[in-house]
């Protein structure tokens, strides 16, 4: 079996251990460059489109350009640029640990980013600056204290190495106390260090990991880690200064 897809940890739940394998999301497969629409219509060939897919357009074009590919040699995974001047924040086994990772912009271009700080496994975070004077496209950070069960949400990512992938759900749970915010959202390997969005487009959490109880991808129980827990880890580098004077420009 690959061993990209078969690492496994146990769930620390009352669940049996034997039944449930927590997968890491990241992919065997070659990534490819999304296509990121520019404009938004109201209705096409099959008709008028719904608000809510209005809002799922209108989210994707503004926070897919944030959104990268990683490769650090050994394992795929996705990430989200957090300021204008390349930080990008992943999880730590994607970097599994590799100094220098290639990231990989929705437009195609390709950058190496060094590896600044990792966290340790119950946070499993990793921040990484893109080697580079460009400017990027950055995500607004949203608040995850204010997140409720049953509230609608949005992952991007890379399963199976689709970049831009999009798919849609709701919060299922939260457990803060092990720095878990839950949903249904369909999450697969390849998802890991990418955004998860409220519906208003604001990001919530970093996607992590999922439950494979029968060996399937996704089971509908995906988790991620809540964007309060980056903040304090941003803080802790000493750039929420930066973080947030580009949280408020975006808004």
């Amino acid at each position: 079996m690959n061993t990209r897809l078969s690492r496994t940890l146990l769930l620390l739940s009352p669940i049996p251990a034997l039944l449930l394998n927590l997968l890491f999301f990241t992919p065997a497969l070659k990534s490819h460059a999304a296509q990121v629409p520019e404009k938004i219509t109201t209705s096409n060939s099959n008709g008028p489109l719904t608000q809510d897919e209005v809002e799922n357009i209108t989210i994707y074009q503004q926070v897919a350009p944030a959104v990268v590919s990683i490769n650090s040699g050994q394992d795929e995974g996705a990430g989200v640029i957090l300021t204008p001047d390349g930080l990008v924040v992943t999880n730590r086994h994607v970097i599994n640990n590799a100094r220098t990772v290639s990231v990989k912009t929705t437009n195609g271009h390709q950058y190496q980013a060094q590896l600044i700080s990792t966290k340790g496994f119950n946070k499993d975070l990793a921040f990484l600056k893109i080697q580079s004077n460009d400017t990027f496209p950055t995500v607004r950070l949203g608040d995850s204290t204010s997140v409720r069960v049953g509230q609608r949400v949005l992952a991007i990512g890379s399963p199976f190495g689709l970049d831009g992938t999009l798919t849609t759900g709701i919060i299922s749970r939260i457990d803060y106390a092990r720095n878990m915010l839950q949903t249904d959202a369909a999450i697969n390997p390849g998802n890991s260090g990418g955004p998860l969005l409220n519906g208003q487009g604001d990001l919530i959490g970093i996607n992590r990991s999922i439950i494979n109880p029968v060996g399937a991808s996704s089971a509908g129980i995906s988790f991620a880690v809540p964007i309060n827990v980056v903040k304090q880890e941003i803080a802790s580098l000493g750039i929420n200064a930066t973080i947030a004077a580009t949280h408020s420009e975006n808004h």
